[in-house]
């Protein structure tokens, strides 16, 4: 959950509080001073009142407009409104990102995680190993392989935390298996 708390400084001529969802959040709850409440709460303020809004943090796949030719049968993960990353670091074994593609019913796990002394929160999850033969570098096309069913675990980072941990691979936008 993510949550917000608010302490009324002063309540003179205050009547209405209106708080806002945002649109990525399905489930809510507020409390005033430990009792239930909805967004608009009009009641007489006092000075030391406390808001409790809690916002549900899941972590969600979201696609984009099928415009956007680029990430066509990708998707991003989000949590809340927080948008999350693969380092090549975060795949269990010897895969490349380009090589694994995240199930549409993916169950991702949120972890604790530290880099650089900064604590946040991390997934993880099963994704699919799509292709699991390498290219060399003097082939240019071949045949299709059979598509694999290998899961390989993996770790996402919130975006805003990655490039801190050496140069590898980075991607946002992650191939889907439906």
């Amino acid at each position: 959950m993510g949550k917000v708390t608010l302490t009324v400084k002063k309540a003179k001529n205050l009547q209405t509080i209106q708080l806002h969802k945002p649109y990525w959040c399905d489930k809510y709850s507020v409390k005033v001073n430990g009792e239930n409440a909805d967004l608009r709460i009009t009641r007489k303020w006092k000075k030391g009142d406390v808001i409790e809004l809690n916002l549900d943090m899941r972590p969600r796949l979201v696609e984009a407009n099928p415009l956007v030719e680029e990430a066509k049968n990708q998707v991003a993960v989000m949590r809340g409104p927080i948008v999350y990353c693969l380092e090549g670091q975060d795949i269990q074994g010897d895969c490349r990102i380009s090589d694994i593609a995240l199930p549409a019913d993916i169950q991702l796990k949120e972890v604790a995680m530290t880099i650089e002394g900064h604590s946040f929160t991390a997934l993880e999850g099963d994704a699919i190993v799509t292709n699991n033969k390498t290219w060399d570098n003097q082939t240019l096309y071949r045949e299709l392989s059979k598509p694999s069913s290998q899961k390989v675990r993996i770790r996402l980072i919130p975006y805003y935390a990655w490039d801190n941990r050496g140069i590898q691979d980075m991607s946002l936008w992650l191939n889907l298996a439906r």
